[in-house]
């Protein structure tokens, strides 16, 4: 399987959606995509509760926000005055609204069409290639933030029980297939992401930028409301663990 992990099963997997938990591409290289790193030794630990074998993780980039209305106060905390589509995470939902955003959650099926019939304003979604390659090249939406709080991230995983069965020249096999398909995308991800920023500005939108400062801003004041909510739903312990992993 190669999908997002909810946290239905498990409320340590809301760490998929814990926000400000890497601040660069070499830190989310290193976070995501190396087998040491704490956050793959946590997921690897909570899959094998759920009777599930982790391969590896696909990190596809940061993400930001895509709307139709322009937000108020884009770069600060502060009443966004819009109101956005947020994935099914209490985590990702309690950041979205500490930036001053209203929200709604939704699936991604259903994303396109809210966002394109005005049933909400926007959705915190995606990385600059996928908001060129589902909203702006569909003409749906006309801003974009970048506020870089989540990574688009996935997993690859395997049931415990058929990757027992197999020997250990598949299990090879298989892993080595992983580890290239992710390292790839990843790099691929890295190489064109300023490219789909400048696609979306050819596009006419306009790209709400914020500078290192804002942004640091932000994720200061998310770690210090919203990540102590976060040690009471996964644990002191594992939140201490990604924070120590530097």
């Amino acid at each position: 399987m190669h999908a997002f992990v909810y946290a239905h099963k498990d409320p340590v997997l809301e760490i998929n959606s814990l926000p400000f938990l890497v601040g660069s591409w070499e830190e989310l290289k290193r976070v995501y995509g190396t087998k040491d790193s704490a956050y793959s030794q946590i997921m690897a630990e909570t899959l094998d509760r759920l009777g599930l074998k982790f391969l590896g993780n696909v990190a596809e980039g940061f993400i930001g926000v895509v709307s139709t209305k322009k937000p108020d106060n884009h770069a600060t905390i502060g009443d966004k005055g819009i109101h956005i589509r947020v994935w099914s995470s209490q985590v990702a939902k309690d950041t979205t609204e500490a930036i001053g955003f209203k929200t709604t959650t939704m699936n991604w099926a259903e994303v396109f069409a809210a966002v394109q019939s005005g049933a909400v304003d926007g959705a915190i979604c995606c990385t600059p290639q996928a908001t060129y390659t589902f909203f702006t090249q569909s003409d749906v939406g006309k801003y974009f933030v970048p506020y870089n709080a989540f990574v688009e991230a996935s997993t690859y995983y395997a049931s415990k029980r058929t990757w027992e069965k197999l020997d250990d020249m598949q299990r090879a096999a298989v892993q080595a297939a992983v580890d290239r398909a992710a390292a790839s995308f990843t790099d691929w991800a890295q190489a064109n992401d300023e490219g789909y920023v400048g696609k979306i500005k050819e596009a006419g939108w306009e790209v709400l930028e914020l500078s290192d400062a804002e942004r640091g801003a932000i994720a200061d004041h998310i770690k210090a409301s919203v990540w102590p909510a976060v040690e009471e739903l996964v644990g002191k312990e594992i939140v201490d663990r990604l924070r120590n992993d530097r």
